[in-house]
């Protein structure tokens, strides 16, 4: 009987000492559960504002890509108004050498009327 409760009060030890080995095993890896949720954590917040940065990028390169589009249209848009403008500054240049030529031609008929006049009263 004494050797049952020998056995027995080892087999009593050894079952807490398996259950003390247990918790402490559970203890640590609740430890590492939670240093696990947060790290999750922290990475959930660092994804976060890496997808805000992102959107603030790509919002960015949207506007850069309107803006060049505009710009692409404003410079188009200046290059037929400039073609107009030496179209018609061309046409001016034409335009004033004929009025200067028309001049010139009257200057002309003026002088030689004029001398025509004045031999005309001198006779």
């Amino acid at each position: 009987m004494k050797r049952e409760k020998q056995n027995l009060g080892n087999k009593l030890q050894e079952h807490e000492e398996k259950h003390i080995v247990e918790r402490d095993s559970i203890r640590d890896t609740v430890r590492t559960l939670n240093d696990l949720r947060l790290r999750i954590n922290q990475l959930e917040s660092e994804t976060l504002a890496s997808k805000n940065t992102i959107s603030s990028k790509e919002l960015i390169i949207s506007k850069k890509i309107q803006l060049i589009s505009e710009l692409e249209e404003s410079e188009s848009k200046l290059r037929e108004e400039r073609r107009d403008l030496f179209a018609k500054n061309r046409e001016l240049v034409y335009e004033n050498d004929e009025l200067t030529q028309t001049i010139d031609i009257l200057q002309a008929r003026i002088k030689r009327l004029n001398q025509s006049q004045m031999r005309s009263e001198a006779t």
